[in-house]
């Protein structure tokens, strides 16, 4: 949603003076021709990084008056994760009742595949590891057997993320 920026490109300014307008390239934006027609909901042409350039036009002065800026959109990669192995381990604490304390940990570091600067917690729900909401720790006791864990896997600066599961 590139309407998003324009109170901050306004910096202040009354939005009720200003016509503001979003195009592909610098030429455009100086002729005021080919806007993009749906900045609501405006999806990237470039791989990672675009240019978007913003034409503000005063529409309580002289026809014509108008300055051009650009803003800068960045797409961030996510990570990319390796479905583990299996963590198995034997029934031995209370045999029969199929229930052990996991190291949840014990799988990071082949999720992973030697990417760094990545947070990795763990839930019992796919919705919860989307939200974020009721992260689980080692030890943790199986709730079933088989079961699956979520593993979100989170970028420290971008916050961008991932999940596998377990």
């Amino acid at each position: 949603d590139l309407t998003t920026k324009a109170d901050e490109i306004l910096n202040g300014q009354d939005p009720a003076k200003y016509i503001v307008s979003y195009y592909e390239n610098e030429a455009s934006a100086m002729a005021g021709n080919n806007a993009i027609n749906n900045p609501l909901a405006y999806t990237n042409t470039d791989d990672f990084n675009q240019i978007i350039w913003v034409r503000v036009e005063d529409n309580t002065t002289i026809e014509g008056c108008y300055k051009i800026t650009s803003l800068e959109l960045i797409v961030n990669p996510l990570p990319v994760l390796i479905t583990p192995a299996p963590i198995e381990l034997c029934d031995v604490n209370n045999p029969g009742d199929e229930k052990e304390s996991f190291t949840l940990e014990v799988a990071n570091d082949e999720i992973l595949n030697g990417q760094t600067g990545i947070t990795l917690t763990h839930y019992e729900t796919q919705a919860d590891a989307d939200n974020a909401t009721n992260p689980i720790f080692s030890p943790y006791v199986n709730l079933s057997n088989a079961q699956t864990i979520f593993v979100r896997a989170e970028n420290d600066v971008t916050g961008c993320y991932n999940t596998v599961t377990v």
